[in-house]
């Protein structure tokens, strides 16, 4: 019987050693794979969950424990990697940013019927260029309308105000997530607005992941005078929240900051659950926590560290 014993204890210590070794090149291997920019595992912007989100709450006890029951692990994110990410603040306080070209693609091929764009060469990322066809299509629909044009918002003619009915320019619009939208009247080009048809966008935008970047009533905020044309797009779970709390996102980056790994933001969308919290960049390197199985997205916001927002189930 001691024999046996004895065989066993060194069996676990074996198992013990095999478990620590295995970990450590985990987390060398991870360490590697962020050497150059955030690894995110998942596709978290593509979710098709949508619907009206309850009003945030902060963890009671029992999703403490929640919490602590999931399978969490660390990725390490290097400063660089503050300036990638849907949630990125740029303004006059926040340096510009642009896309790498290799992580967008040609608007044209998420074009459809429903709407038009400027001209051939303007780009995109893959998931903002998804979700604007879907939110194309939703108007279309809803109000029989396919009149919207859509602008080059990079390096196209939105920089060139007196030949465009979008006119002003914004550094953010070189993340390859805005777009800027016009309404064409036969052969005529107008501004967008949010009195007549268009409203529907405004109201509804958010279902698709895209916010009113400078609305009305936020200026002091944003430091911009209101742009009805002007549209971001930042995510689904996120651009709900901004909506449903009348936030821009200068005040909703404020807000989420007040969220973290211990106590993260709880909401509901689409009868499933997220979990968002936010980490302080740590010099050169920042570990942040993510769930070992599960879908989820890191943001940096180009200031002070990242935002990971999880889908529980």
């Amino acid at each position: 019987m001691k024999l046996r014993l004895g065989r066993y204890t060194v069996l676990l210590a074996i198992v013990a050693v095999l478990i620590f070794y295995c970990d450590a090149l985990r987390r060398e291997f991870k360490r590697s794979q962020n050497a150059e920019g955030i690894k995110v595992i998942g596709n978290f912007g593509n979710n098709p969950d949508s619907g009206k989100f309850s009003h945030p709450y902060k963890n009671s006890e029992s999703d403490e424990n929640f919490i602590s029951s999931l399978g969490f692990s660390e990725i390490i994110l290097p400063f660089s990697g503050i300036s990638q990410g849907n949630l990125v603040l740029i303004d006059k306080n926040h340096r510009t940013v642009s896309a790498k070209r290799e992580n967008t693609i040609n608007l044209i091929e998420y074009t459809n019927s429903f709407f038009s764009i400027n001209n051939y060469s303007m780009r995109l990322t893959q998931e903002a260029a998804a979700c604007l066809g879907e939110m194309m299509f939703g108007y279309a629909n809803y109000t029989g309308n396919t009149n919207l044009v859509v602008f080059d918002t990079a390096d196209g003619i939105t920089k060139n105000p007196s030949s465009c009915p979008c006119p002003r320019y914004f550094s953010e619009n070189n993340l390859a997530t805005c777009v800027d939208i016009a309404v064409r009247n036969g052969d005529e080009i107008s501004s967008f607005n949010i009195a007549g048809a268009e409203r529907w966008l405004f109201d509804n935008c958010s279902d698709y992941g895209f916010i009113l970047r400078y609305p009305d009533g936020k200026e002091r905020k944003t430091g911009e005078k209101s742009c009805p044309w002007h549209f971001r797009y930042v995510g689904k779970v996120h651009a709900k929240l901004m909506y449903d709390m009348n936030l821009c996102l200068e005040e909703y980056l404020a807000y989420v900051k007040d969220y973290s790994e211990e106590n993260p933001l709880f909401c509901q969308a689409g009868g499933s659950e997220y979990i968002i919290y936010s980490k302080e960049c740590d010099g050169k390197e920042t570990v942040v926590k993510v769930p070992t199985n599960g879908i989820y997205e890191v943001s940096g916001d180009n200031s002070a560290g990242f935002i990971v927002t999880v889908k529980l189930n």
